[in-house]
């Protein structure tokens, strides 16, 4: 199966390299590779640290869903009874507001804090804009030179 053309690839060639440097970079080699296996040892650690502390965080909160769950509802509850009293009430505050102007600036303020609930749009000026002639298209016109 030997041929002279074609040598055999797996015997040990002869090495060029002196037999101290030959010796130093095994010890490099063998240096190299016990460190790469303690950072994937010291990775698996922390690794396994990691999902620890989560699963523990994991649970606690879950936990405290299940207690406040009971809670949260009552609460989703009483909001849906009262909401529309709530609604009446802010109705009734613009309709005075707008019998009574000096009280507008006061409701201008809270309506940012609960837009949902301000339903009407309240005019701060009391006399009528100047209507814009209607056009065609939203674009404006172009006049020209």
């Amino acid at each position: 199966m030997d041929s002279p053309e074609q040598p055999d690839l797996l015997q040990p060639r002869p090495s060029s390299i002196p037999g101290g440097a030959l010796r130093e970079l095994r010890q490099q080699y063998l240096d190299l590779r016990t460190l790469l296996q303690a950072t994937l040892a010291a990775l698996i650690v922390l690794a396994l640290g990691v999902s620890l502390f989560l699963a523990k965080q994991m649970r606690l909160v879950r936990s405290e869903v299940s207690e406040l769950r009971p809670v949260i509802g009552r609460l989703t509850v009483e909001f849906q009874q009262k909401e529309p009293k709530m609604r009446a009430f802010v109705s009734a505050l613009q309709s005075y507001a707008s019998n009574n102007r000096e009280f507008l600036p006061i409701l201008e303020r809270y309506r940012a804090a609960a837009p949902e609930y301000f339903l009407i749009p309240m005019a701060m000026n009391s006399t009528p804009l100047m209507a814009a002639p209607k056009t065609n298209s939203i674009l404006p016109r172009i006049q020209p030179r």
